[in-house]
């Protein structure tokens, strides 16, 4: 069938018109759609398939029930398609089926929640010798020059000279996002650094050329060409030199692996851990993973996926745990899973990183044939 057949099919759907041939048909070929996830191309076309998702979304009911605490179980109210919602995620059209979606969930009683909303831009700057000093959100990131912490506007955050106990020549400084933060900063040279939720970056104004800095959690880096002076990126048991490029780096405490995703120039990657101290080079498209068990590099990675959080959204193509803990991170909120869920569901697709968490969850359950209940900033997924 060509994509102008399709079309004027969908439009006989919507206008009430198909046979019940004609409309098995569409059902027949959405489920196949779901299967092979790739086999529209038409942008077009995927509107009008938005369209039949808005219908079976008007046809259906929330089916709320209170448990003996009195904390509502949220079915979501794609539940009696939920095999379609599975399509619209699958198939990368998650903005779109978030605002379908919410339009017609808030309007029901049950959606009454405790109310998470998305992460924004939130850092805190320390000083060697202060307390820590929380940044303005508004002003689009900070700016480390000379003596000076500037925002982008052009602001003093606060001298360095009058933060520094006595004449010192150089101080250590520590920006901190919490869980539900992000943020910007330039360095001296002109490399740009954002950080994801709960990251920190330690950068020391010891030399008029210092080109070194620590990193914990998630950051991404555009490093300022300069073949004479590299760049250097140490964390949890790896070091990194670069002269100028684009590169992501994952090395929270708490995971077993750190990641090094390249995608511009090129870098050299030290496993510190390692008697040998083994020494990866990645070109772009390229990840390194160190871990316990040593070196490896991951080739044809979907950097788009890495680093959308960057750019404003999630990219989801990995199991149920990993995402909940992207979720965790960015909305400040824990996931209880139950014992009968299958932690290795996959979760693929695009979703806005402003989108308020129980609209996430609406449409992470939808696909998974899960409920949920929220009790302050902790959710419990159940079947």
């Amino acid at each position: 069938m060509s994509n102008h057949e399709a079309k004027n099919l969908i439009e006989r759907y919507l206008n009430n018109q198909c046979s019940p041939e004609e409309r098995q048909l569409i059902e027949d070929w959405l489920d196949q759609y779901q299967a092979e996830k790739n086999i529209v191309a038409d942008t077009d076309l995927e509107s009008r398939l938005i369209h039949i998702r808005q219908r079976l979304v008007e046809e259906t009911q929330p089916s709320p029930f209170t448990p003996e605490d009195n904390q509502p179980i949220y079915t979501p109210l794609w539940k009696k398609y939920r095999k379609y919602a599975a399509v619209f995620l699958a198939g990368g059209l998650a903005f779109a089926s978030y605002h379908f979606y919410s339009k017609y969930a808030t309007d029901n009683a049950y959606a009454q929640h405790t109310l998470i909303l998305p992460g924004e831009d939130r850092a805190f700057i320390q000083y060697d010798d202060g307390s820590p000093i929380q940044l303005n959100e508004k002003n689009n990131g900070i700016s480390i020059k000379d003596k000076h912490v500037l925002y982008a506007n052009g602001d003093t955050v606060t001298p360095l000279e009058e933060s520094a106990k006595g004449a010192q020549e150089s101080q250590r400084i520590t920006i901190r996002t919490p869980r539900g933060g992000q943020f910007k900063v330039t360095l001296p040279d002109g490399s740009l650094i954002w950080l994801n939720s709960d990251s920190k970056v330690v950068y020391n104004t010891a030399g008029q050329h210092n080109r070194e800095i620590n990193i914990e959690g998630e950051v991404y880096l555009e490093v300022a060409h300069n073949p004479s002076i590299p760049f250097r990126v140490q964390s949890k048991g790896q070091l990194i030199e670069v002269l100028g490029t684009h590169f992501n780096i994952n090395s929270y405490p708490e995971e077993k692996e750190i990641k090094t995703t390249l995608l511009q120039g090129k870098v050299r990657v030290t496993n510190l851990a390692s008697p040998k101290n083994n020494v990866s080079i990645l070109a772009p498209g390229q990840q390194a993973v160190i871990s316990e068990q040593g070196n490896k590099i991951n080739a044809d990675i979907d950097t788009e996926e890495i680093t959308a959080w960057k750019d404003g959204y999630f990219k989801f193509n990995e199991t149920l745990n990993p995402v909940l803990k992207k979720l965790s991170r960015w909305y400040n909120a824990d996931f209880i899973l139950d014992s009968n869920i299958d932690p290795q569901i996959l979760v693929v697709g695009k979703l806005s990183r402003k989108t308020e968490l129980k609209d996430v969850l609406d449409i992470l359950c939808a696909s998974a044939d899960l409920k949920y209940q929220i009790q302050g900033r902790r959710i419990t997924f159940m079947k």
